[in-house]
């Protein structure tokens, strides 16, 4: 079970590879990031989502929050459970669906 230490350790991983990446501004909101190798980003959920929706999430960079919010969608592997309102959550962006998805959740 990946446990939210471990999601953490993956993804501070993966920074240390690859970077951070600057962000593209689309029609007033954060949609996307460049290259063409999407990061894993951290954030918190700014209110509960649904299984098959999408919610508002703030991204996080060195350990804080940032004025970041995306929208992204709770559409792959939610075993039918919503992600409430403040849980830190790993998004990726899926160039096939045009969208964010989140990818992990920390538990309830």
């Amino acid at each position: 079970m990946l446990t939210r230490n471990s999601a953490q350790r993956l993804v501070d991983d993966y920074v240390r590879r690859h970077g951070q990446t600057q962000t593209d501004q689309q029609g007033g909101r954060k949609r996307r990031l460049t290259p063409q190798q999407e990061p894993l980003i951290k954030a918190v959920t700014v209110k509960a989502i649904s299984p098959d929706s999408v919610g508002d999430v703030t991204i996080w960079r060195n350990g804080e929050a940032t004025t970041e919010v995306v929208e992204a969608a709770l559409n792959w592997m939610h075993g039918g459970e919503e992600v409430s309102e403040g849980k830190h959550v790993c998004i990726q962006y899926f160039d096939d669906e045009d969208q964010y998805v989140i990818l992990l959740a920390e538990c309830e």
